[in-house]
This record gives C-alpha cells, structure tokens and sequence, in this order.
C-alpha cells in the first residue's frame, strides 16, 4: 500500500473494513487493489508499514462526519534524478483528487461548522537535502540569505526579543535591504496602510484625536550614523549615538513626512513621543524643522525621572497622561515594539520595520 499521491480517510478504513471484509489481510488487500486497479503513480518502497494491531484500534466513525486527511508523499533521495517530472505528476494528481473528493466527502452530510477542516499533510524523508539546479539553493551565500530573512521577519514580529546587535553573517544581508528598495517599499507599505486608517476613521470634532509618531527611525533616518556603525553589527553607543544627534542631519523619512502632512490636513493633534532626552529638545526641534517637519501639538522627550525606565512603561505613562486630559489617541507609529505596545496604547499602532537594532 502506498500513500504516495492517493487521498483516503479513517472513516473510508472503517467502512471497507466493518462492511465488506472480515480479516486484515483482505483488508490491506483491497487497499493495494484500489491502488493497482486506479492505477495511480507511486515510489516503489515509500510506504510505511502499518502494523495489524494499529489498524484494529483505529476509532471509527458514521460515515460523512470525519474529514478526509490527504497523504501526500514526497520522494526520497534516491529518486531525485526524477523529481521535476514526478513532483510535477503528483501536483497534478493532488489537484485532481482535491476535485473527486471534495463533493464526494460531504454530498450526504449537513454540514457542521464545527467540523475539523480537512488536513493536508506533506510527509518528507528524513534523508531530503535541499539542492541547487533550478532556483533554490542550499548552500553558501543562499543559505545566509534565508537565514537571514528568518531572523528578520521574527525580529519584525517581536519574536526575538531582547538582542542587542544584529548576526555577523546577517551584515551584509542588512546593509542590502536598509541601502536598497526593500527597507524604503516597505516603509511606504506602512505609511500607505496608516494613511488609509487616518482618511477613514472618524474624527470627534473637538480637537481632542490625537496621532503620536516616534522621531527616530518613524520621522527621522539615522541610517547616515548606522552605516558608519555596521547597520546594527555593533553594541550601541550612547556618547557617539548623542554626538550625532547634536548635528541634527537626520534626513526625513519621506512616507512618514507624507503621511505627517495628511494626518495634520485631517485635523489630527500630531504629538511627537521620542526616548531622546530633555536635553536634546533644541537640536531635536532643528532637525525636525529642517527634514520638513512642523506644526507638531507636542515634543514629548525623556525628563529626569525617566531616566532608567523602559522604553515601553516611560511612553505608556505618557499616553496614559494624554487619556487623563481627555485626549483619544487613534493612531501611533514607530519603529519599535516598545512604540506601541504597554498600556494606554492607540486603537490603531503602525510598526514601521528597523532590523538594526532593538530598544526593549
């Protein structure tokens, strides 16, 4: 008996072997002859070997009300000179057998919304490599690139928190998509998205809708300072970070100055929550101004008894403050997780991507 390619269910095992038969050897029997008879490919010694006792005690059920599991096998090894041709075949037996059994499954069944959705299962060999020839790679420099892309889409997704510096072998990886379109269509994905939310959210009319931006990495690029520094390769420097901050050259993020126009068109109080410090508010208004930012309600930054708090309870106390005065925040973009999550948060948070570096 093969799974390769065929689908069957354990209510199908349980009608043919209560029904029609009365041993386990013609039951597996029938099984093979369904298969020969179908004459539906398979790889020759794939199949596992089920053992009389685990057939017996399968549970059974009334007919219709179990969901078909389809077995779909992948070849090992040893049959790989074959593999396009037969992974191709076997696509289309898949395909073809997802439109017999579908109607078949439920054509006498009222259907339940609780029902179990029908499983696919893919059973790969433990020998399977992943090889080159044809797009996909397993090796060198392809390897690092989905590696890579793994770790950045969990950093995206506050899976891998806290880190304090990016993989060596991500480097390169992350100097290409911060340096390149990625970063930038991206960035405008989110800005695109926090637009739609601003036109379409309705406002009080009072004054009191309220959007907080973060500064840096939301409003303003440091990525000037993060080249010098190994996109994130490096612990971050506080004294060298503050230096650059004092020159105020951090260019615009142009998405985000895009959409801090539109939300202050819309009649949104635009309030800047930033982790920069007290004394940094001068320098930080002339950047500000000279990227093309202007006519902000507030600039919120670190005071003396902030200091030492995390990101997340120092800009949750301060959202918290702004619901005290009566205000209803909306919208909250930043770079950061510790932007927008905690307590007081937004109804809508927009996460703009920053895989150089995390602030917990």
């Amino acid at each position: 008996m093969t799974l390769a390619g065929i689908a069957w269910t354990v209510r199908d095992f349980c009608i043919i072997s209560q029904s029609r038969f009365r041993s386990f050897e013609e039951t597996s029997s029938a099984l093979q002859s369904f298969d020969s008879d179908n004459k539906i490919p398979f790889f020759p010694n794939t199949s596992p070997k089920i053992p009389r006792k685990t057939l017996n005690s399968i549970p059974c059920f009334p007919p219709n009300s179990f969901p078909h599991s389809l077995f779909f096998q992948i070849p090992p090894k040893k049959h790989k000179s074959k593999r396009s041709l037969l992974s191709a075949m076997n696509l289309l037996n898949l395909l073809f057998l997802f439109s017999i059994l579908s109607p078949v499954a439920f054509a006498n069944t009222k259907l339940d919304p609780h029902l179990l959705p029908r499983p696919l299962i893919l059973e790969y060999p433990e020998n399977l490599n992943i090889e080159g020839g044809g797009g996909g790679g397993g090796g060198g420099e392809d390897d690092i690139v989905f590696r890579c892309t793994a770790w950045r889409f969990a950093v995206e997704a506050n899976n891998v928190s806290p880190w304090k510096k990016i993989p060596f072998e991500c480097l390169d990886y992350v100097k290409n998509y911060m340096m390149n379109k990625g970063y930038a269509l991206d960035l405008e994905m989110v800005a695109n998205e926090a637009g739609f939310f601003a036109r379409n959210v309705e406002l009080g009319g009072d004054g009191k809708d309220v959007w907080v931006f973060d500064i840096d990495e939301t409003l303003l690029s440091n990525l000037p300072y993060y080249a010098q520094h190994g996109f994130g390769l490096e612990i971050f420097n506080s004294n060298l970070f503050d230096k650059w901050v004092d020159m105020a050259r951090a260019p615009a993020i142009e998405s985000s100055l895009k959409l801090y126009k539109e939300v202050l068109d819309l009649g949104f109080k635009v309030f800047l929550l930033t982790g920069r410090s007290e004394g940094q508010r001068a320098v930080t208004v002339d950047n500000l101004k000279n990227a093309g930012f202007e006519n902000w309600d507030r600039l919120i930054l670190r005071g003396q008894d902030d200091q030492g708090k995390t990101a997340t309870i120092y800009k949750s106390e301060r959202r918290s403050e702004m619901l005290k005065e009566g205000y209803r925040i909306l919208g909250n973009s930043g770079d950061q997780w510790s932007d927008i999550l905690g307590f007081s948060m937004s109804n809508r948070s927009f996460k703009l991507p920053n895989p150089m570096y995390h602030i917990p």
